[in-house]
């Protein structure tokens, strides 16, 4: 499964804080997944945020998911997710790299 979430961001640089209120707002009320790891990374030369989750239930699974600063400001989510099983595959993965940022 592939995600993409996206909403305005502050204007100050991306702070790990700030990253977490972005993927929490994206998680459902009930059957929130727990984080199990976090770091500070780049995607695209942007300033990101790795947060490596772990999905309750039957269609559980491990996730990773990127909060993005793009270059507008905006903040992106960005998510792979195993749906029933014990890794992300590698067409999920391959999925996920495609996402890039345009410039005008």
């Amino acid at each position: 499964d592939v995600e993409l979430w996206w909403a305005p961001g502050p204007t100050e640089p991306l702070q790990l804080d700030t990253a977490t209120v972005m993927l929490e707002a994206t998680h459902p009320e009930s059957n929130a997944p727990s984080l199990t790891a976090t770091e500070a990374t780049e995607w695209q030369e942007r300033p990101a945020f790795l947060f490596h989750e772990r999905w309750p239930g039957h269609r559980g699974g491990p996730a990773e998911a990127w909060v993005i600063r793009g270059d507008d400001g905006w903040l992106y989510v960005l998510r792979a997710q195993a749906v029933g099983e014990s890794y992300i595959s590698t067409l999920t993965r391959e999925v996920v790299e495609t996402f890039s940022f345009t410039t005008d």
